[in-house]
């Protein structure tokens, strides 16, 4: 599943050119770099007769749609993982305090009292200061499945220098903050109820309003949505089709008594929109109407979410304790 670009853009370093592949020892040291970035068995790289596997890691538990497999994720996450590894050992923050995340309802209390309604902003720099750090990973090879987001325990016990710690990993491209709180809150959530302890959780594709047989998934989205909305169970829809314009102004309108971000509104009225048609092109017009909405509010139509979730995260992390190879396949991953 790796491609060529993918491999030389991201996987070997920088430095390595056409004539360095004529070297003897170049599939070697070639196997050596794709091995520790793509977290893949070196032995199982190098020799003809064997089919390239991943090393032995933390285990994972995949959160499919219907019809999707764990296998599709395999790589992606593997990806993900080595970034998530290298964040938490860079980590130079607060330490780790599980006891701020386990009541949704207080975290929003603390984020009200500084900001006007949870953001993006208050709820990333809320995990921050809980010593979770938050990351947006773009960098995947093409043609490979994607996911929303992804939380475990990453880094290591090793030395003076404890990196293990909760770190969050946002995949999902989307430019709209409150696209991306959601997520974040989601990925919280599975922090909050406990879910993390010996597994990487992976969210192929969170829908708050889709019924889901996983009771993990339904207690971490009831917790995202308690932060975001004050209750579990918001319902913002409306029988009439606002134009883009109008629901932005409904939004605004709806959010300044609630307290609530008017981009989280506009997604929750076209998630029940969208489920409650039947027909598939006035989904997609639900869902094109939304994005234009969210154009409308002031400052969406400039904003890049993942670069602000990366640069967030960057002034908490200590690039020093990194070797050159892994600072280097860091800033190819990570937009800062």
């Amino acid at each position: 599943g790796l491609s060529k670009p993918f491999v030389r853009e991201c996987l070997l370093p920088e430095w390595w050119a056409n004539d360095v592949e004529a070297e003897p020892d170049a599939v070697v040291t070639a196997a050596a770099y794709v091995s520790r970035r793509a977290n893949l068995d070196f032995a199982s790289l190098i020799q003809n007769d064997c089919q390239p596997h991943f090393k032995e890691a933390l285990r994972s538990r995949y959160k499919v749609n219907a019809g999707g497999s764990d296998g599709q994720l395999a790589l992606p996450q593997a990806i993900a993982s080595q970034v998530a590894n290298l964040v938490a050992f860079a980590w130079s923050g607060s330490p780790y305090d599980p006891s701020k995340v386990v009541d949704p309802q207080a975290i929003r209390d603390h984020l009200l009292q500084r900001y006007p309604v949870v953001t993006l902003e208050g709820l990333t720099r809320y995990c921050l200061s809980c010593g979770i750090p938050v990351v947006h990973v773009s960098q995947f090879p093409e043609g490979q499945k994607k996911f929303d987001g992804m939380v475990g325990y990453f880094g290591d016990r090793s030395g003076t220098h404890h990196s293990k710690r909760p770190v969050i990993v946002i995949r999902k491209n989307h430019k709209s903050p409150a696209w991306l709180a959601f997520i974040v809150a989601h990925e919280l959530g599975h922090i909050g109820h406990g879910h993390i302890q010996d597994v990487a959780i992976v969210d192929e594709q969170i829908n708050p309003n889709k019924q889901s047989n996983d009771q993990e998934e339904v207690d971490a989205t009831e917790f995202g949505l308690e932060i975001l909305f004050g209750k579990t169970n918001p319902c913002y829809y409306q029988l009439r089709h606002f134009k883009a314009e109008e629901l932005a102004q409904y939004a605004k309108k709806k959010g300044q008594p609630d307290r609530i971000d008017p981009g989280s509104i506009i997604l929750n009225y076209a998630w029940y929109k969208a489920e409650m048609d039947p027909n598939k092109r006035s989904k997609q017009i639900c869902w094109a109407t939304a994005q234009k909405a969210l154009n409308y509010l002031a400052g969406e139509a400039d904003a890049n979410a993942p670069k602000l979730i990366n640069g967030w995260l960057s002034p908490y992390l200590d690039r020093d304790r990194l070797s050159n190879d892994n600072q280097e396949f860091l800033e190819r991953m990570v937009d800062m």
